[in-house]
C-alpha cells in the first residue's frame, strides 16, 4: 500500500526529536521527584533493598536521572543516555512487579518509555542535536 502523506516522510530525522524530549522530561521528573517530594518514601524503600546510606543513593540517582535527562532533551550523548534510560526503566518495571506498593507510577509507564528508550538506541538523536550522525 502506498504511504498516504509520502511528503511526511521528508521530516523522519525529526522522529527522534519527539521521542527525546518526552523521554527526557519523564525522566528528569522522576529524578526531580526523588530528591522533593517523594524522597522519605524512596528513602525508606532505598533503606529496605539495603542501599545505605539510603540519601546518599536516592540523591545520586536523583542527579543521574536529571542529567540524563538534559542529555536527550539537548541530543548529546542520545545513546548512551537511553541506555542508562532503558535499564532505570527496566529495573523499575521488575520492581514494580514485585512489590506494587513500592512505585507510584503505573507499570505501562515503565514499559512505554523501555521502549522509546530502545528506540532511540537504534535511531540515535535524530535533528537537532547536539550528537548528529556521521
Amino acid at each position: 500500500m502506498l504511504n498516504p502523506f509520502p511528503m511526511l516522510l521528508d521530516y523522519v530525522l525529526f522522529a527522534p526529536l519527539l521521542l527525546r524530549v518526552v523521554l527526557g522530561l519523564f525522566i528528569i521528573n522522576f529524578g526531580w521527584n526523588k530528591l522533593t517530594k517523594e524522597r522519605e518514601h524512596k528513602m525508606n524503600f532505598f533503606a529496605s533493598i539495603g542501599l545505605k546510606p539510603a540519601s546518599v543513593y536516592l540523591t545520586l540517582l536523583g542527579i543521574l536521572q536529571i542529567v540524563v535527562g538534559i542529555c536527550l532533551i539537548l541530543g548529546l550523548a542520545t545513546q548512551i543516555a537511553a541506555i542508562i534510560t532503558a535499564i532505570i526503566m527496566l529495573v523499575s518495571y521488575i520492581i514494580k512487579k514485585r512489590e506494587p506498593t513500592l512505585m507510584f507510577s503505573p507499570s505501562s509507564i515503565y514499559i512505554l518509555l523501555f521502549f522509546i528508550s530502545l528506540s532511540l538506541i537504534l535511531t540515535g538523536a535524530g535533528i537537532p542535536a547536539v550528537d548528529l550522525p556521521f
